[in-house]
């Protein structure tokens, strides 16, 4: 089998000339979002021809039109895992570590899913750091941070040269784009009233999270204020079980705040976007709150206790956020740190640039990194212009399009 497959990989190398085939892999939104820049930046680079299927059990978590909006892609673009796996890929890229197979022998890559530092087995090692990860040829870490954890377990990588640190590449859009015009832009779509501050919400997951203990009281203070409030959840939280949810079925009780014109609730809504177009952000630990110190606006951190334990590991993350954010444990300290936000009074902003710099390598030069690496594997050149011709092509379709940016989103 080894060399029927290694057979095959040499006549496919000679026949394939300059064309290359990549397929990227993923299961929500979420996945898919980390391949935005990568996936529309080699769709322009000539003799390459880009896909995406879910070879996850079940298959795609979110509707496909939603993802290939989250790509920038055409709904025809997607391949069935049933036939992805039977062809000839010249690279294969995921954004979780999973497990499946392909019949016909190609490089693997993992992009990680972002910077939230999940620990596990009591502490050991990070979520990110898994056995799995023997499996790919490149890992491209956003920040040094993660692959020291990975140095410290050469036995869960393929090769000493599988670990790259790149950068975030999906992170590079909130360096590219955050500007006032893009953020009026993003907040017209929405019909928004942009003489009014925004909030977004993006609360993780579980039972001892902000969502389960304050949620709705979070979101009736904001509105309150007569602020604008866009709530984007945790793909989780949509699910039955306790312990993802709290028991709770949000898609029915956040419909309470359906008719108030201030309100949005948007389940396959483009992280990326919201956070472009939001004046504050309220969350609670993963990697949402991290990626919002990039716009370099204040943040709301919830700072509970049970959630602190559940987190694990030596709490670099989690105290880093409570600098960034103020740390607030209750209503009280939430509505005091609000106020102090909407009246200029935020005394956290070195803390969030500090963060910045150490769960961020090279932002706004990630999505080159990556693609470098990338083009090594297919044993092809970078074209030199390719970032900057998508960056620039890019800007006009979201002023043009802004809703496919947004994710389709209904106003």
């Amino acid at each position: 089998m080894t060399f029927g497959r290694g057979m095959e990989d040499r006549l496919h190398r000679w026949l394939r000339g300059r064309r290359r085939r990549v397929l990227f892999d993923g299961e929500t939104s979420l996945h898919f979002s980390m391949f935005t820049t990568l996936y529309g930046a080699l769709r322009q680079a000539p003799g390459v021809q880009v896909r995406f299927t879910s070879s996850w059990e079940g298959g795609l978590k979110v509707p496909l039109q939603a993802a290939a909006a989250v790509l920038g892609a055409a709904v025809t673009e997607y391949v069935p895992y049933q036939r992805a796996k039977w062809a000839k890929w010249d690279l294969y890229v995921s954004s979780c570590f999973d497990n499946p197979w392909f019949a016909r022998a190609v490089p693997w890559v993992d992009t990680f899913h972002g910077v939230g530092e999940k620990w596990v087995n009591g502490g050991r090692h990070l979520y990110m750091v898994h056995p799995l990860a023997a499996r790919y040829d490149r890992l491209l870490c956003p920040n040094e941070r993660l692959a020291q954890h990975f140095r410290a377990h050469p036995e869960w990588l393929k090769s000493p040269e599988a670990l790259r640190v790149t950068g975030m590449a999906r992170s590079d859009f909130l360096v590219w784009f955050n500007t006032p015009e893009m953020q009026a832009v993003l907040r017209a779509e929405m019909g928004l009233d942009g003489d009014r501050p925004t909030v977004l919400f993006a609360p993780t997951w579980g039972r001892h999270g902000v969502l389960a203990r304050y949620g709705e009281e979070v979101i009736r203070e904001c509105l309150r204020r007569d602020l604008n409030v866009i709530v984007k959840l945790h793909a989780c939280s949509y699910l039955s079980l306790p312990k993802y949810s709290g028991g709770i079925n949000w898609r029915e009780r956040l419909s309470a705040f359906e008719n108030d014109r201030r309100f949005r609730h948007l389940p396959h809504g483009n992280l990326t976007a919201l956070i472009l177009l939001a004046d504050v952000m309220v969350a609670d630990f993963g990697s949402a709150p991290v990626e919002f110190c990039l716009v370099d606006r204040p943040l709301i951190f919830w700072k509970l206790a049970e959630q602190a334990e559940h987190t694990g590991g030596d709490h670099f993350q989690f105290e880093a956020l409570c600098a960034a954010g103020g740390g607030v444990s209750d209503m009280a300290g939430f509505r005091d740190r609000l106020e102090r936000i909407l009246s200029n009074r935020d005394e956290a902003a070195a803390a969030r640039r500090h963060l910045r710099e150490v769960f961020f390598f090279d932002a706004g030069q990630a999505t080159e990194n990556c693609l470098r690496e990338m083009c090594a594997l297919m044993e092809t050149e970078l074209p030199a212009d390719l970032v900057a011709r998508f960056r620039s092509a890019k800007r006009l379709e979201i002023q043009a399009a802004p809703a496919h940016f947004l994710g389709n989103v209904v106003r």
